[in-house]
């Protein structure tokens, strides 16, 4: 059980062991995790659910928007930003068949279109 002070955040060894449990209860091909960059631990998040068995993640280009209940935390809670994602995936040598450059170049005209949000 998660209690009120850790919505809108969660630590990879939290992760690791909820992920086994799910498992038990659903197939792989049914589970898709997004995770916040709250506190940090969205990259490590991603690696511990990688290790779990996950292979289907939800991330938002240039972390934009992200969660109102992580209340409390020491830095700006963001989503975790595709383009990070993406890096992390690569240095791990997954192929993730997303076009790098095209991505950069949409990262680079979302604050013309969304001049007041807040972008990583």
């Amino acid at each position: 059980m998660v209690s009120n002070s850790y919505v809108g955040y969660v630590y990879s060894k939290y992760v690791s062991l909820l992920m086994k449990k799910i498992l038990q209860y659903y197939k792989l091909s049914q589970i898709i995790i997004h995770f916040h960059d709250t506190r940090g631990f969205g990259l490590s998040n991603v690696v511990a659910a990688l290790d779990a068995g996950l292979v289907k993640f939800d991330a938002s280009i240039r972390g934009l928007r992200g969660c109102p209940y992580a209340l409390g935390a020491l830095r700006v809670s963001e989503n975790m930003a595709t383009e990070d994602f993406l890096n992390l995936l690569e240095s791990m040598w997954y192929e993730t068949f997303i076009n790098k450059e095209n991505l950069q170049t949409l990262c680079q005209l979302i604050p013309n279109w969304l001049p007041n949000e807040h972008l990583l």
